[in-house]
């Protein structure tokens, strides 16, 4: 799964412009609903493609450990610098990794598809999925979830947003999510429930987020 690179220049051109519109400065709304009655104590949770986003620190202040995976180095080092979270740096089969001083918080910094459950020292119990499936080029869908797969426990359930809108309003990302890909993507290995469908007058054009639990069968 080498051969996919670890950022595209178009999001990497956008860390570098401050063009992140899919950054919050806020803890995601659906995590806080609906994540505590599924967090396990001392549970490790991976979150992919995560940017600076405030909701790891959320996880950590939950006693979590708190596994991300990022291509765009601007953005783990300002993570670090805003949440006044010490580091050390080291480097593990190509990832550059970012380990807060109570070794509690990690980010590898390298090629999602290159990551696996062995470098990530563990499998986890839960991840968290905001604007990371969504991101990705539709072909590679396949070694995304299989990905998962690999990383997750059998059991574990986490928490995965996606949006739903008319592509004729919309072409790039973030990609629509329907249940039919739903069903194509994870009906083999995960079962998945909907918990949240919210209408998004933030845009455009006509969008919808929904929020489903996945769980590892």
């Amino acid at each position: 799964m080498g051969d996919q690179p670890a950022v595209n220049e178009r999001w990497q051109g956008k860390w570098d412009r401050d063009e992140i519109r899919w950054h919050t400065d806020y803890v995601n709304a659906n995590l806080q609903k609906f994540m505590p009655d599924l967090i396990k104590e001392g549970a490790r949770v991976f979150v992919p493609l995560c940017g600076k986003t405030l909701d790891m620190k959320w996880f950590y202040d939950k006693g979590c450990t708190v596994v991300g995976v990022e291509a765009v180095e601007k953005a783990v080092v300002e993570y670090f610098a805003e949440q006044q979270i010490e580091y050390e740096t080291t480097n593990i089969e190509g990832f550059q990794v970012y380990t807060s001083k109570d070794s509690r918080m990690q980010i590898f910094k390298g090629n999602l598809f290159n990551f696996n459950e062995i470098i990530a020292g563990g499998k986890f119990d839960h991840f968290w999925d905001r604007s990371s499936l969504v991101a990705i080029d539709k072909d590679t869908r396949e070694k995304y979830v299989d990905l998962f797969s690999r990383v997750m426990k059998s059991g574990c359930t986490g928490l995965l947003e996606v949006f739903e809108y008319d592509t004729s309003f919309h072409s790039e990302q973030p990609f629509p999510i329907f249940l039919e890909d739903m069903n194509k993507m994870y009906s083999d290995l995960f079962t998945y429930k909907e918990i949240s469908r919210l209408e998004d007058t933030t845009w455009a054009y006509p969008r919808s987020t929904v929020a489903y639990t996945v769980t590892r069968k």
